[in-house]
């Protein structure tokens, strides 16, 4: 119930402290003193829609907060289900409008959405008016108000518990195939991990050591390349030694005439000893330099694929070496949920066949005579929802011979002049309860501009219904 309402800087209301007391409250005065102010503000609270127009002229923002106490089981149910407190059975609601347009909207000093706000609002307060109702306008009440009025509950609450059941399951399910998706992404990571490492063998430190060998084996390839050529330099045709014999062979004559000449003689012939021993020297270390050109080549290319390994991984040998350990153990530890995932979708489909039969029954049981078994005695259920009830008088046997009876089954309308309920049996015996969303106009000056609309709704809708 609603104890309180706070109103502060709305429309021509300053600040307002408005208790309420159990029973019949009412306002009066005359046009003008806000009445209305009050309704509106009740709307906006419950999260109906609200312009900046409303906040009083030369104020920020309007603020509304209204205290409800005595919640009623579906309210705290609600509550309970939004994640929201209702210690000592009581709750505030706060509704804050803005000169700039906009709003901030708190259950228990907790922001909340106006939708929220909206969808709590509607079990807290039901207002009545002469083109205002809150239940009859909100189309997800018409079942409610149908399934109230047939008055058993059963294979509602038994639908409703199945289809959680099938909701669970199937984010259960969901849940699982995105693991197991994942599960595979990851596996196939893995095994490309295990594959493009685990073929070489690595071990910690073998690229340095490959590194150490191709560089010593490329330095005794140009080693023994440049002891060749000096070999050549030497001993080859036209090289030094053939040189220096030449040189000697024209001396050797004019050393007895030319006394100076001796010396350089003698000194080329220790020098052509000298090279040809120089050559031998370096045939001799030449034949102590190994080269394996297929070890080289093998060196180098497992260098490059440990190279081009460490640049695909961001990481040195040490770590590829860690990543593969890692990923052999993280391969052997995923578990498959196929299993459990076939389970789940047995049980869904089981589930699936269950709810729609329960569907069936439920949508049988509403509109069939087992949900509108109490329909002699709804007349109080009419105004419980918003309307006036009233009995239509008998009318007379039709010309095909059609009998309308007496039955008394509301039709809850919305219309200028107040809600009303026709209450009329017709259809071969069958009771049908049925929500119009308008009635026969009053033709007369004034009248609502969407009468028209409503009229012929009605009329579409009772058409449908003789058919049925």
């Amino acid at each position: 119930m609603l104890k309180e309402l706070y109103i502060k800087n709305l429309a021509v209301i300053k600040e307002a402290i408005i208790p309420l007391g159990g029973g019949l409250n009412i306002f009066t005065g005359e046009t003008g003193a806000g009445k209305s102010i009050l309704i509106n503000g009740i709307n906006a609270v419950l999260g109906q829609r609200s312009t900046k127009e409303i906040v009083r002229t030369g104020c920020d923002k309007a603020i509304i907060t209204a205290l409800f106490t005595h919640l009623p089981a579906e309210v705290e149910a609600k509550l309970d289900e939004l994640g929201f407190d209702h210690d000592d059975d009581e709750i505030t609601v706060t509704r804050e409008i803005s000169s700039d347009g906009g709003s901030v909207a708190r259950i228990n000093d907790r922001t909340a959405s106006v939708g929220l706000l909206r969808e709590i609002g509607s079990l807290l307060i039901n207002i009545h008016g002469q083109h205002d109702n809150q239940i009859l306008l909100d189309s997800e009440r018409h079942l409610q108000i149908l399934d109230d009025f047939g008055g058993d509950n059963s294979l509602l609450s038994a639908y409703r518990a199945s289809f959680r059941k099938l909701q669970q399951t199937a984010r259960t399910l969901g849940e699982l195939k995105k693991k197991e998706q994942s599960r595979l992404e990851r596996s196939r990571t893995l095994n490309e991990i295990i594959d493009d490492i685990g073929e070489l063998g690595l071990t910690a430190g073998e690229d340095d050591e490959l590194e150490r060998e191709y560089q010593a084996a490329k330095d005794s390839e140009k080693t023994m390349i440049a002891i060749n050529n000096a070999i050549s330099a030497i001993t080859g045709e036209g090289a030094a030694n053939e040189l220096l014999a030449s040189a000697e062979g024209e001396l050797s004559g004019f050393t007895e005439i030319n006394k100076s000449l001796a010396p350089l003689y003698e000194r080329l012939s220790a020098a052509e000893i000298e090279l040809a021993d120089i050559a031998s020297e370096l045939e001799h270390a030449a034949g102590k330099i190994e080269l394996d050109g297929q070890r080289l080549d093998e060196t180098a290319e497992r260098l490059g694929v440990i190279n081009k390994l460490k640049r695909k991984y961001a990481t040195d040998c040490e770590g590829l070496v860690k990543l593969y350990d890692d990923a052999c153990a993280e391969m052997s530890a995923l578990d498959g949920c196929g299993d459990e995932i076939a389970e789940l979708v047995r049980e869904r489909e089981q589930l699936l066949h269950e709810v729609t039969e329960q569907a069936k029954a439920l949508y049988n049981y509403r509109g069939g005579r087992g949900s509108l078994h109490g329909a002699r005695d709804c007349g109080a259920l009419v105004p419980q929802y918003g309307g006036r009830h009233h009995q239509s008088p008998p009318r007379k046997r039709q010309a095909d011979g059609q009998r309308h009876g007496q039955r008394r089954v509301p039709d809850l309308c919305k219309q200028g002049r107040g809600a009303k309920a026709d209450i009329e049996d017709s259809f071969g015996g069958r009771a049908l309860a049925y929500n119009a969303c308008a009635q026969k106009c009053h033709r007369r000056q004034g009248q609502h501009p969407d009468d028209d609309i409503r009229r012929d709704r009605y009329r579409s809708f009772r058409q449908r219904c003789r058919q049925d």
